[in-house]
């Protein structure tokens, strides 16, 4: 069993279930009063506060918090904090924790704490603020709402960009909702009165937007049974053919001593992943004809082309990037690639 992939998956779980989690813990602790001065769980009004029942509850709930839920979020935290540093130093580390980092831009790997910062902080509200104080709370909820769009659009941290306009529908929505609530807190509003209407509208755009995205990206792959489109994969291909074509005459007028430079900068993760892709152009220029490298001669291979050609077998080829200079004087990317990189 493969530990880094184990991880991420028990990781995803975990992810997936936190905001539950942490509303399942504090239920407990929302005791509303009654108007005879009783006193009764919110979620569970059949069990009064203060009874063998709800004591319970509660010593369940908080072991649940302490020993589930804020670890999780405590040690998802040291993560991000030490992502920078353990990023060049363990290549397994983006993959063990790819469930916080892979859903960001680079530069937003941080993001992940930020969320699960406003989900602890949203779902704990309801039971930090007294329950006879519903304004508060539901102001409470409105400002980490604002806060948390305000830094939704300021930094558009999902490498998806539907995800980013979707996240901003949402917490927008969401805000709404909360400012309109407000309204029918003092007095319990008409039906189909007009707080009632913008809380329908706003859950139904909320709605509409998620099916809009799943739609747009589901849908094709349905219809294509999981490949990409034939146009959006030409328009794709002549896109990269232009970029490629010009970005390896770029490099191509620097010297060995130049590309180990930056190569001395990239993380380990980085460099394993440029040898993949060495590997794979190397694999498939051999395949098409086109003569074989020294890079092609210093190494075994075991990887199976993709190249198109009706008149040849697939190859089997194991990648092993040990350089990528054009000559074999350069020492340094021998060092930086000399570990075996297996696709």
């Amino acid at each position: 069993m493969e530990w880094s992939y184990t991880s991420n998956t028990m990781g995803t779980f975990m992810g997936v279930l936190f905001i539950r989690t942490v509303m399942f813990s504090v239920a407990p602790l929302q005791c509303p009063s009654h108007p005879d001065g009783s006193q009764s769980v919110l979620k569970y009004p059949s069990v009064m506060c203060g009874s063998g029942e709800h004591a319970t509850m509660k010593v369940i709930g908080l072991m649940i918090l302490c020993c589930v839920a804020l670890p999780f979020y405590i040690f998802s935290v040291h993560i991000v904090h030490k992502a920078p540093t353990a990023s060049r130093e363990d290549s397994e580390f983006l993959v063990r924790y790819k469930f916080m980092f892979s859903r960001y831009r680079d530069d937003c790997y941080y993001f992940n704490a930020v969320f699960l910062s406003f989900n602890l902080l949203f779902a704990a509200t309801p039971a930090i603020v007294p329950a006879d104080q519903p304004v508060v709370a539901n102001l409470t909820m409105l400002i980490l709402c604002l806060v948390n769009l305000v830094i939704q659009i300021r930094i558009w941290p999902w490498k998806v960009q539907d995800l980013n306009f979707l996240c901003t529908n949402i917490l927008l929505m969401m805000a709404i909702i909360l400012a309109a609530g407000m309204g029918g807190l003092q007095s319990a509003p008409a039906i189909g009165g007009a707080v009632d209407t913008v809380i329908m509208a706003a859950s139904g755009i909320q709605v509409a937007g998620i099916f809009l995205v799943i739609a747009k990206h589901v849908g094709p792959m349905i219809y294509y049974r999981g490949k990409a489109p034939p146009a959006a994969l030409e328009s794709l291909s002549a896109h990269l053919a232009g970029d490629f074509h010009g970005l390896v005459g770029l490099l191509s007028k620097l010297n060995v001593p130049d590309h180990e430079a930056t190569f001395k900068q990239w993380s380990q993760y980085d460099l394993h992943s440029f040898a993949k892709i060495v590997g794979f152009i190397d694999t498939e220029t051999q395949a098409n004809g086109l003569g074989s490298s020294s890079l092609s001669e210093r190494r075994g291979s075991r990887r199976i082309s993709t190249a198109s050609s009706g008149s040849r077998k697939s190859q089997s080829r194991r990648v092993t990037a040990r350089n990528v200079g054009s000559t074999p004087a350069a020492a340094a990317p021998t060092a930086v690639y000399a570990n075996d990189v297996s696709i």
